[in-house]
C-alpha cells in the first residue's frame, strides 16, 4: 500500500512519478490507431449522427490545384469535427489532418496525422480557408 501524504499549501511538488515502485502503461506503437482505424471511428460515428449516412464533402480548389475530402461529425464536446484528406490533381495524397471548428465556425484548428504539427487556418466574409500565423 502506497504511503501518501497531503501536499502541504504552496510547497513545490513533482509531476513525475516517484522511483519507489511507481509504474506506467506505455502504448506501443503498433497499439496506436492507424489512418483508417480513425476514418472509421469517424465514419461510425458521422452516420450515427445523421441519420445512418456518414457526412462527406469534397471540395477543389483550381488555383492550388488540390481537392479536399471531408468527413464531419460532433465531437465528444459538441464542436464540429472533421478529418481532411488533400490530394494533387493526379490523386496522389499530401496530407491527412484532424480538424475542429471554433463556435462560431470561422476558425479552425487542424492536426496533422503524419507529422504531428498543428495549424489554424481562419475563413473569409467570401468563406475561403487561410492559414493564419500563431503567436
Amino acid at each position: 500500500m502506497a504511503n501518501l501524504q497531503q501536499t502541504p499549501p504552496n510547497a513545490p511538488l513533482s509531476l513525475s512519478p516517484s522511483e519507489a515502485g511507481a509504474t506506467a502503461t506505455r502504448t506501443t506503437p503498433s497499439a496506436a490507431p492507424t489512418w483508417a482505424d480513425i476514418v472509421n471511428r469517424a465514419m461510425e460515428r458521422s452516420a450515427s449522427q445523421n441519420n445512418g449516412k456518414p457526412l462527406f464533402s469534397r471540395s477543389c480548389q483550381p488555383e492550388l490545384k488540390v481537392c479536399n475530402t471531408g468527413l464531419s461529425y460532433l465531437d465528444n464536446q459538441g464542436k464540429i469535427a472533421f478529418l481532411k484528406t488533400v490530394e494533387d490533381m493526379s490523386g496522389k495524397l499530401i496530407a491527412r489532418e484532424a480538424c475542429t471548428l471554433n463556435d462560431f465556425q470561422d476558425v479552425r484548428t487542424c492536426v496533422n496525422w503524419d507529422d504531428g504539427t498543428s495549424h489554424r487556418d481562419m475563413k473569409d466574409s467570401k468563406g475561403v480557408w487561410s492559414k493564419v500565423a500563431d503567436q
